[in-house]
C-alpha cells in the first residue's frame, strides 16, 4: 500500500528531469480540446460562417424581392449575416430564417439545407413556388416550420421524415399532393395540412392521435379517415 503509482517504468511520484521529461511526454499524447478563441477554433467558426453566407446568397438569388427586403443581405458587411434583416444566429451560427409576408416569390433554394443550425423557418404569406427541396430534410435540429399560405407543389416525401426535433409543421394554403407520409416526426405538437391537395387515407400515426399532438388540420384535402 505504500509503493508509489506506477506507469510502465515512470514513478508517478518521482520528481526532477525523469518526471518533467514523463509528464511532457504524455503531454503530447493527450487529446487537446480546441479553445474558444484559439486560431483553430476561429477558423472554424470562420468557415461555417462562410458557409452559411454562401447559403443564404443562394436563398436570396432564387427569388423575387419586390419589396427590396433583402437588399441589406451584403456578405462584405463585417457582422454579415448577423445583420441580416430575418437571421438570427445563436453560438455563432444561424439558429432563424424569418421573413414572412414579404411578397417573396421564386423557388426555395435546396442551399437553405447548407444551414445545418437552422431551428426554425419561417417564409409563410408570401407566393413561393416550386417543391419544397428534399435537401431540407438535413437540418435536423428544425423544430418549427411555417411555410402556409404561399405557392408550394410536389409532395411531404423525403422531406420531414428525417426531422426528429420537429414540433410545429404548418404548410396550410399551398398546392401540396400525394398521399400524407406515415413517417411524420413522432414529436409533432402541431400540424397544420388544411387547404392543399392531399388525398388517400390519413395514416394512423395522425388518426389515433399522439398524446403529444395539441392541434391537427386537415380540412380542404382529398382524404378519407382510414377503415
Amino acid at each position: 500500500m505504500g509503493r508509489s503509482a506506477r506507469l510502465g517504468s515512470f514513478d508517478l511520484q518521482a520528481s526532477g528531469p525523469n518526471r518533467a521529461s514523463f509528464l511532457g511526454t504524455i503531454g503530447l499524447l493527450i487529446p487537446r480540446r480546441v479553445e474558444l478563441g484559439s486560431p483553430l477554433w476561429t477558423s472554424r467558426a470562420h468557415a461555417d460562417t462562410q458557409d452559411e453566407i454562401q447559403a443564404l446568397n443562394a436563398f436570396k438569388l432564387s427569388l423575387h424581392d419586390p419589396l427590396g427586403a433583402l437588399t441589406g443581405w451584403e456578405p462584405s458587411t463585417p457582422s454579415a449575416p448577423c445583420d441580416w434583416r430575418g437571421v438570427s444566429r445563436y453560438n455563432g451560427r444561424v439558429s432563424e430564417l424569418r421573413l414572412p409576408r414579404l411578397h417573396l416569390s421564386g423557388a426555395l433554394s435546396p442551399q437553405v439545407a447548407n444551414l445545418r443550425m437552422l431551428r426554425k423557418l419561417s417564409l409563410h404569406s408570401n407566393s413561393l413556388n416550386g417543391t419544397i427541396p428534399t435537401s431540407l430534410s438535413k437540418c435536423t435540429l428544425l423544430n418549427s416550420i411555417f411555410l402556409q399560405y404561399n405557392s408550394f407543389s410536389g409532395t411531404l416525401y423525403s422531406v420531414v421524415s428525417n426531422l426528429t426535433n420537429l414540433l410545429v409543421l404548418n404548410v396550410a394554403g399551398n398546392y401540396l399532393s400525394g398521399e400524407i407520409p406515415g413517417d411524420l416526426p413522432k414529436n409533432l405538437r402541431f400540424i397544420d395540412l388544411s387547404s392543399n391537395s392531399f388525398s388517400g387515407d390519413i395514416p394512423k400515426n395522425v388518426s389515433s392521435g399522439s398524446q403529444l399532438l395539441q392541434l391537427i388540420n386537415l380540412s380542404y384535402n382529398r382524404i378519407s379517415e382510414e377503415h
